[in-house]
């Protein structure tokens, strides 16, 4: 398909594929299914959650550290819309 990014697709794909009953995958788990570091991956999933594909859900925890959410192995990813 013209216009469609290969890499987007890819992680679209695993997203769907990987995650659980509830819904959910960690970042550090995509991150390795993917095999890409945290800071290529989070301007791929803030498009994914601009577009309201994915949520992605931060702690309380994660909220008082003074580190970027999206670069937490331990950050939720949840599917909205698996389209």
């Amino acid at each position: 398909m013209l216009g469609i990014d290969p890499v987007w697709m890819k992680i679209h794909r695993v997203i769907k594929r990987a995650v659980g009953e509830d819904g959910e995958i960690t970042l550090r788990k995509l991150s390795q299914m993917v095999r890409m570091r945290y800071t290529r991956l989070k301007d791929y999933l803030l498009a994914m959650q601009t577009a309201g594909i994915i949520e992605i859900e931060f702690s309380e925890e994660q909220a008082e550290k003074e580190i970027d959410p999206l670069l937490d192995g331990s950050t939720i990813i949840r599917v909205v819309n698996a389209k």
